[in-house]
């Protein structure tokens, strides 16, 4: 079975942010080839209008676990600059992405159910609008 990061991210939200989510993870990646080399994700967080800061504050919260966790190399919540660059698009100023890499896929499905993600999931529930996922290997 393979899931879209749509069809992941409503998976998610219909459980009410708390479901076990590395179980979806791992149904979706039934069909997808073994990756124990380090895998990159970026992930966009869309919250609230006006949220953003409150998102940032919880999510901070759990960097430090997460950086404790096995597998972990980078784990960093970013925000728009203005960077006066042409090919930038407009700032999203209801948007937080996170910045991600593990050693292997199978690190990251482990992070996804971690205690303090299920926490944070919940802490920020009525707060996020959306989430996707882009989760790459090196090419």
């Amino acid at each position: 079975m393979t899931l879209s990061r749509r069809d992941f991210v409503a998976a998610v939200v219909a459980a009410g942010g708390a479901a076990s989510v590395s179980k979806v993870a791992r149904a979706a990646s039934h069909d997808a080839a073994e990756c124990n080399e380090a895998v990159y994700v970026i992930a966009t967080v869309t919250v609230k209008e006006g949220k953003r800061d409150e998102v940032v504050r919880i999510f901070n919260g759990i960097v430090p676990d997460v950086h404790a966790e096995d597998g972990c190399i980078y784990y960093e919540p970013a925000v728009d600059i203005d960077s006066g660059i042409p090919a930038q698009p407009p700032l999203r100023p209801n948007v937080m992405v996170v910045v991600e890499k593990w050693d292997s896929l199978n690190h990251l499905h482990v992070h996804l159910d971690e205690p303090h993600m299920h926490t944070y999931r919940e802490a920020v529930a009525d707060l996020v609008e959306d989430v996707e996922l882009l989760v790459m290997k090196r090419a």
